[in-house]
């Protein structure tokens, strides 16, 4: 917490104040990060109903190179690493809007092929 006050230039009590503690700091960074790639994986909602269509470019769109997906992609590693070592991060983690479309997405896609067969 120390760090991280130092990095944004505020004070520890400023961020004790707003997050609570180092659990409710990292609750909010997955919220956050959730949020972001909810903005920046939309576009696979909109392509129509086909599951398997979705998922592909949801995956791709996961896979861009821009700074906001390597941030993503870093902040979601860093909060599983310490989920290990937290259990008030396991459940927001393992709930997670994200989680929950690609399973969904995933869900669909399998079921689709399976008719088709």
């Amino acid at each position: 917490m120390e760090k991280l006050a130092a990095e944004a230039g505020v004070s520890t009590a400023f961020i004790y104040y707003h997050f609570g503690d180092r659990a409710g700091l990292m609750r909010r960074t997955l919220e956050f990060v959730n949020e972001r790639a909810g903005r920046y994986t939309d576009e696979a909602r909109e392509i129509g109903e086909d599951p398997r269509a979705q998922l592909e470019l949801l995956l791709l769109l996961e896979l861009q190179d821009t700074p906001t997906v390597r941030e993503n992609s870093a902040a979601w590693g860093e909060l599983r690493a310490s989920a290990v070592f937290d259990p008030d991060l396991r459940e927001p983690l393992s709930s997670s809007a994200t989680l929950d479309r690609a399973r969904e997405l995933v869900e669909g896609a399998v079921t689709a092929e399976l008719g088709r067969r």
